[in-house]
């Protein structure tokens, strides 16, 4: 899944282009890019800009400086939050660098803006308090957090009144609705307030063509919508609570023998400023009440967005149970609301709305696959749902790893060759370690069949890719030759002398002399009295024939009557000493 759920933020840059950010899905670090509108109405993202961020980011939020450099926020998995600042108004893609804004247990951000140019941040963290700091000039350094008082608050949103100041509002720990507003533009937070509901599960809220806050309620799966009014009873009511609030602090305080003069010094200036803040609203009443929640009858939603069109119409936005984006939008501005809800015909996990340079409602949204999909306004309504999405911004890589020749004689050599895409880095096997991106090639001499692998990392996940190489071996050798000359001992039991004679059979040669041995037989009949044997040597692994014959009768190896005895062997090819024949 590309993109992260929830971690998407888009804003309209200082060049005049919706500029996206989202937390890559494998690395949870942060890309950014712009949108630009096609010839053909469709919407053009990217290339995306890496500027890094935590590796576990769960929420963005981006908001533009009075001077048009952006500020964005990170908050991570472990509730510290991340903050980076553009460092060029001309350039989506260059930050300063990120720092920790020491920023402990957050769960959600949302920013305002001052009336001053001022940036706020509101949070709340774990146990339900809510926080805020805030720029101690427009576009300048960060002040420490300050926090609202109450506990269990679920959920935020802000908005800026017709005079500029700022009006808070959160879910209460029983689910209904509260707010607090700055008294005045850029000035102290009034004590919380009630509003009319229960059952809230979400809200956001925008401002009227004339200037008149909305506030838009998830509850129970369905939509409410509640707006500011003439308030009834004393307009400054909010204002005489902060001065009485002021001055029991003031009174608390001096009942304290042990207070600081700094202590005093600060409470005593709370009080003035509360009585400047209700002297005002005694001369120029500003606040207004708010209208009981109205429900645009819907059922099984489950989020919740809204946008205000060019010619001022509010557009309502909402996922429902059926993963479908559904709209409604008023007849006219500042004025009523169409009958019946329409959907874009689009499914959903999740989705944003942005205003677009010419005042075009553009929808921001996920599918299941994760992609960054877009939607925008045309002329007589919206484009028709089209497959348009923004690149990811960390691809799956991709590797394919072959061989010119797959099999090949022992000592020959084959060519690994490889391409990838959207790989960081690629690694083969087999002793060779990393390789080109994205694509080369290795001469290899295997010694034997083998299967290389080659291996191509990214942000986006790891890949692999395989090619096995056989390798012939040659035949084994012959056996060597015979490294000996075997021989045969004999040992004559004869009355007299035997002459031997020797003849190679299987290469056909005629006789040759072997030798003679004097009778060696004892008075007992024994031939093994005395002398050594005599050996007959055997120089080929061939067949021989050997006779003995009396030379006293003849010395003819052909001629029987000579011939006392004969055998026929074969040589031994292991050159070993045959067992010895007795010749009797």
């Amino acid at each position: 899944m590309p993109v992260k759920m929830h971690a998407i933020a888009v804003v309209l840059n200082s060049s005049n282009r919706l500029q996206v950010f989202v937390a890559g899905a494998h690395s949870g670090q942060v890309y950014t890019c712009e949108l630009t509108n096609g010839p053909q109405g469709n919407w053009l993202g990217g290339p995306w800009a890496f500027i890094a961020g935590p590796t576990d980011t769960l929420q963005l939020a981006v908001a533009k400086n009075a001077n048009g450099l952006l500020e964005l926020f990170a908050l991570r998995s472990n509730g510290r939050v991340w903050h980076n600042k553009q460092t060029d108004a001309t350039s989506y893609s260059s930050w300063a660098g990120w720092d920790d804004i020491n920023a402990v247990d957050w769960k959600q951000i949302v920013i305002g803006t001052n009336a001053d140019g001022r940036l706020e941040v509101f949070a709340l963290v774990d146990g339900g308090q809510a926080f805020h700091l805030w720029q101690e000039s427009p576009g300048g350094i960060w002040s420490g957090t300050g926090f609202f008082e109450g506990t269990g608050w679920k959920g935020l949103a802000v908005g800026s009144n017709a005079d500029g100041r700022l009006e808070l509002f959160a879910i209460g720990p029983d689910n209904s609705g509260h707010h607090t507003a700055q008294l005045v533009p850029n000035g102290a937070w009034s004590d919380w307030g009630p509003l009319v509901g229960h059952s809230w599960d979400q809200i956001t809220v925008i401002s009227n063509l004339d200037g008149r806050l909305e506030l838009f309620i998830l509850a129970a799966g369905d939509a409410l919508h509640m707006w500011q009014i003439p308030p009834t009873g004393d307009p400054c009511q909010p204002y005489v609570n902060s001065l009485n609030h002021a001055r029991a602090n003031l009174a608390a305080i001096i009942e304290n023998p042990d207070h600081t003069a700094n202590e005093l010094k600060a409470a005593t200036q709370a009080v003035a400023s509360a009585e400047n803040a209700l002297r005002g609203c005694r001369a120029n009443p500003q606040l207004v009440g708010w209208s009981d929640p109205a429900s645009f009858g819907a059922r099984d939603l489950r989020f919740i967005q809204v946008g205000r069109n060019a010619d001022g119409r509010l557009e309502l936005f909402a996922l429902g149970g059926n993963l479908l984006i559904y709209h409604i939008w008023m007849t006219a501005a500042n004025n009523g609301w169409i009958d019946q809800w329409d959907n874009l015909g689009v499914t959903a996990q999740q989705f944003v709305v942005a205003l677009d340079e010419l005042g075009r409602l553009v929808v921001l949204y996920t599918k299941s696959d994760g992609l960054v999909h877009v939607l925008g306004q045309v002329v007589g309504g919206w484009t028709a749902p089209r497959p348009e999405w923004l690149s990811d911004p960390e691809p799956r890589p991709t590797v394919k790893l072959t061989a010119n020749v797959k099999r090949i004689d022992k000592g020959q050599s084959t060519t690994l060759s490889w391409t990838s895409s959207a790989a960081t880095s690629l690694s083969i096997d087999q002793g060779i370690g990393p390789v080109a991106l994205p694509s080369g090639s290795r001469v290899v001499t295997p010694l034997s069949s083998l299967t290389y692998t080659i291996t191509a990392a990214a942000l986006g996940g790891i890949v692999t890719d395989t090619q096995h190489i056989t390798v012939d071996q040659p035949p084994p050798p012959p056996p060597p030759p015979p490294t000996g000359i075997s021989s045969i001992p004999y040992f004559n039991c004869t009355d007299e002398m035997l002459h031997f004679w020797l003849k190679d059979l299987t290469a056909g040669t005629a006789w040759t002399d072997a030798g003679s041995l004097p009778s060696q037989k004892d008075e007992f009949g024994g031939c093994h009295a005395s002398g050594a044997p005599l050996l007959v040597h055997l120089p080929a692994v061939h067949a021989y024939r050997i006779v003995a014959v009396m030379p006293s009768r003849c010395d003819d190896p052909d001629n029987p009557d000579c011939v006392r005895w004969r055998n026929e062997v074969i040589g031994d090819p292991a050159g070993v000493q045959l067992p010895s024949i007795d010749v009797g």
